[in-house]
């Protein structure tokens, strides 16, 4: 059994589409903002990406859904 190697970097223009995603999500109404609520959320937006969400639509649209129940004003 062989271990492949995943490419944990990231270029300026990736990561400027990763801080997009985040800037979203932590712009809506719903979410609830706190010093630790905006560190879970770049860290949930970092390690979707890391895991091999890469476009930007497609990390925005999963991000959101979790963020929603993680994040979500009551």
């Amino acid at each position: 059994m062989s271990v492949e190697e995943v490419d944990n970097s990231i270029t300026p223009s990736r990561f400027e589409q990763v801080r997009q995603v985040y800037e979203a999500i932590i712009a809506l109404p719903w979410f609830f903002d706190s010093e630790d609520t905006r560190q879970d959320c770049a860290d949930l937006v970092m390690r979707r990406y890391r895991i091999g969400t890469t476009d930007p639509e497609k990390l925005l649209a999963e991000c959101i859904e979790e963020a929603r129940h993680r994040f979500e004003l009551k």
